[in-house]
Formats: C-alpha cells, structure tokens, sequence
C-alpha cells in the first residue's frame, strides 16, 4: 500500500498562519458591526435616554445655558456623541474578543498578567474620565466663566462644548494610564524606581507642562490636574518598585 503523502511543514505552517489572520479579520467585524448597531440603537433614543442631559450637567450646575448656531449642528453631535458611547459599552465585548484571540497563544502565567493589565488599564482609565467629569471640567468652566463680569453673559456653542468635553475627558483618561506604562517601560529596562526617584524634580515640572496643554489656559485646572498626576507618578513608582522586587 503506497505511503500517504504529507504536506510540507512550511505549507503547513501557512496554512495555520492564515487561518489565524481570518480569525482576527471576524473578530475586528465583530466589533465593528457591533460598534455601529449599538450607536444606531444610542442615536435612536437619544432622546428618550436623555444623553444632552448627561452631558450638559457640568453647565447646567453652573446655570448656563447652551446655543447652536446652524441646523445641522445637533445632528453631527448627536452622531458623534452616539458612536463615542457606543464604543464605550462595548467595550467588554472588545476586551472578550481580545482575550478569545489571545489567550491560545499565552501561557498560563502570561494569561494572569494579560487578565490584571485589561483591568488596570479599565480601572485607570475610567478614573482619569470620572475626574474629568466630576472635578476638571465643571471647575473649569466656571474657573473661566467668572473671568467676565456678571453684566456680560457667555454664549456657549454646543459643538465647542462636546468638543471640548470630549477631548478633555479623553486626555484626561490617557494620562490616567500613566502608572500602566511605567510598569511596561520598567518591565522593558528602559527605566526602574531609582530612575523616577532622581528624576522627580524633573518630572514634576513635566506634570505641570502636560496640564498646561490639555487644560484650558488657566491656573486653577492645571493645578486640579497636576495633583493627580503627581500621585499618579508616586503609584508608577510603586509599581515599578514590585515589578523589580
């Protein structure tokens, strides 16, 4: 009986190669198609969810009212906000497919580790949006309100608003994550707790350089950043600390 034939190990190992790219390819549409049936789901009851509310809370605390000065305004808005909310609650969905991909390919102390990073970088980074929302942006607009008298009011543009709430909070939420890549650049050697610790000087005045650019041009925000940020910097110094431990 003649010998079966066998592929090549390298025709093999395409063929596996392959196969991985698909799987990766299904996973991204996955996400994307959820992505948008959930921000058509959002941008249909916009409305009746009472989203603006949400958003607008930071000026109506304040006593403000808001303006938009051409017809389309509300809806660009209304989309974007709708997509940005709907990448947000699907992110556990995002973070399954991530860990569905990857796990195959991770050993079981790689996995423990891969589990811990996913919650801490969900943790810090809701931390910096939450600060945004309850503490930066609501002093801060009031900060800058009062630099007028009380006989001139502010006309405040609803796509300035958002924009501004959005990114904002976005930066803040990035810096949040300052901890987590202290700990991958110690992991890495690039730095260690004795490197943060002679260099504190330095990065405290760096801390009040990064509030300055995404922070409205006044002392009182950067100065409600820069706090953060400088315990931030004492928590990448313990993490790095464990990490060499």
């Amino acid at each position: 009986m003649p010998a079966r034939r066998k592929l090549p190990e390298k025709k093999s190992k395409s063929f596996s190669f392959f196969d991985h790219l698909e799987e990766l390819r299904k996973r991204i549409l996955f996400i994307v198609f959820s992505t948008i049936l959930t921000s058509l789901v959002i941008f249909t009851l916009f409305n009746d969810l009472k989203i603006y509310d949400f958003f607008l809370k930071p000026l109506f605390s304040l006593n403000q009212k808001i303006y938009y000065y051409n017809l389309i305004e509300p809806f660009i808005v209304r989309v974007k906000i709708s997509f940005i909310l709907a990448a947000l609650i699907n992110t556990p969905v995002i973070i399954f497919q991530i860990v569905q991909f990857s796990f195959p390919a991770l050993k079981h102390k790689e996995k423990n580790i891969f589990i811990i990073l996913l919650f801490l970088i969900t943790l810090f980074f809701s931390s910096g949006v939450l600060f945004s929302y309850k503490v930066l942006l609501p002093n801060s607009i009031n900060f800058l309100i009062k630099f007028a008298p009380d006989t001139i009011k502010p006309v405040l543009r609803l796509k300035e608003y958002i924009e501004l709430y959005l990114s904002l909070t976005f930066a803040s939420g990035l810096i949040f994550l300052f901890p987590i890549l202290i700990s991958f650049l110690t992991k890495m050697g690039v730095v260690d707790y004795r490197f943060l610790i002679k260099h504190m000087r330095e990065s405290i005045v760096g801390i009040l350089i990064i509030s300055a650019i995404i922070t409205p041009p006044d002392v009182f925000s950067q100065l409600l950043l820069s706090l953060p940020l400088f315990i931030l910097y004492l928590i990448s110094l313990l993490f790095s600390f464990l990490i060499r431990h």
